[in-house]
């Protein structure tokens, strides 16, 4: 997991909302949620083969 990722998940644990978290990471709602969003899929998703 990439640091700002991480430091993005930790932030919404700390705030235990997605509004203020956004806040202090400085980055719109929308993008923060993604951001998790991504996390999670990278780390459940099997890997692709081409």
């Amino acid at each position: 997991m990439e640091p700002h990722r991480l430091d993005n998940f930790i932030a919404v644990a700390k705030h235990r909302h997605f509004t203020n978290a956004a806040k202090e990471r400085m980055i719109s709602q929308p993008a923060l949620s993604r951001s998790i969003i991504n996390s999670h899929q990278s780390k459940t998703s099997p890997p692709r083969l081409k």
